[in-house]
């Protein structure tokens, strides 16, 4: 059960991490030019639903544009997660994360992303670019391991459970490829492990969105379907998670009430941590 547990939060934990990747930093190995381009600074919100249309999770995001720099700010907060079968209900999971990129050259500075189970920490991920290479940091409860990643390579955080993002000027035909970083390798084995897939814009499909209709690009992987507006603003996206089945991502109004009483469940938990451990 420990493992299984283990496994699921891993998972868990790379889904809430892969929303903070601004993703026209990327240069994917390419079968066409991929999409480019900053995502719009502002809020963002995104729902995550369960196989049953149940709410499992929710994400925050802010990205804020600066003369010579944009920076991206996350809250994430799942609870009532429940493996295939329902024989366990995960605890409330929690992320914060930040990322940096310089402008106008798009190259990923620093990052830093932390899970925990209410107050516990769980698991942390750490990059600084020093010169030409990236030095990590990841934390999996008390082992530590560093390691040092091509500037090239670096560059090209994004997620095989996330894989859709803003995609701008997209064309119906279009394909590219996505250089992937492997997290559930990376926390297991404590190894930089990269995966390539084909994303391919399969044509144009009418979907609801807020309850009104629009007209979008279908976007398709391996395990993963997107839909994308036609300024690139990725609405929805449908992946299949180990354990957990197919979850939904949704685009929502941000909810900034919300996002605050997140912060305040966490400082919460974070006080009864401590008065547990004083006693």
């Amino acid at each position: 059960m420990n493992r299984l547990l283990s496994l699921v939060i891993v998972v868990v934990w790379a889904i809430a991490f892969s929303a903070l990747v601004a993703r026209d930093v990327l240069p994917y190995w390419r079968s066409d030019e991929p999409p480019r381009g900053f995502v719009p600074a502002g809020d963002y919100q995104v729902g995550l639903f369960d196989e049953s249309d149940r709410r499992v999770g929710t994400t925050w995001v802010s990205v804020h544009n600066q003369a010579n720099l944009l920076s991206v700010q996350s809250t994430t907060e799942l609870s009532g997660v429940e493996p295939l079968g329902g024989a366990i209900r995960l605890p409330t999971l929690r992320l914060e994360s930040a990322m940096a990129f310089s402008k106008p050259e798009q190259s990923l500075i620093n990052f830093d992303a932390d899970l925990r189970r209410d107050a516990e920490p769980l698991v942390s991920l750490k990059g600084l670019r020093l010169g030409e290479d990236f030095v990590c940091t990841v934390r999996v409860g008390s082992a530590v391991h560093d390691f040092s990643l091509d500037g090239r390579t670096s560059s090209l955080l994004t997620e095989s459970l996330r894989p859709f993002h803003h995609l701008p000027a997209l064309r119906v035909g279009q394909t590219w490829r996505l250089h992937v970083l492997d997290c559930l390798a990376l926390l297991r084995n404590r190894t930089a492990t990269f995966t390539t897939r084909l994303a391919r814009v399969v044509g144009r499909e009418t979907i609801r969105h807020r309850g009104r209709p629009v007209e979008c690009f279908r976007i398709e992987t391996t395990d993963a379907i997107g839909w994308a507006d036609a300024g690139g603003h990725v609405l929805r996206q449908r992946i299949n998670l180990p354990l957990l089945g197919t979850w939904e991502l949704r685009d929502e109004p941000f909810d900034r009430a919300a996002r605050q009483r997140a912060r305040q469940r966490a400082m919460a938990a974070a006080t009864q941590s401590a008065a547990r451990s004083g006693d």
